[in-house]
């Protein structure tokens, strides 16, 4: 979905099948204080998106989460809307 964005920027969108359990996991890397702001956003046409996901993550060096959801539509894509610090990066993989 998206791999090492250390600027705002939409990730790659991936194929699901709608209804289709997702499991997201979510690192952020960097030196020092790190943020970031993202979406997880989903399309039924790959045209208009829609935000299913809105979160941040803060941290020292690194923060991480994970969560499973049920794929709304049939595809997905992640979001950087902000991200700071030192080398401050974003990696956002995804299981089907």
């Amino acid at each position: 979905m998206l791999f090492g964005a250390t600027t705002v920027s939409n990730g790659g969108e991936i194929s699901v099948i709608k209804g289709q359990e997702i499991t997201v996991s979510v690192l952020l890397t960097g030196t020092g204080a790190v943020a970031v702001s993202y979406e997880i956003q989903s399309s039924g046409d790959g045209t208009n998106w829609v935000a299913v996901v809105k979160d941040s993550l803060t941290g020292t060096t690194s923060a991480s989460e994970k969560f499973v959801f049920d794929a709304p539509s049939w595809r997905l894509r992640a979001v950087v809307t902000a991200i700071s610090g030192t080398g401050a990066a974003l990696t956002v993989l995804s299981e089907k």
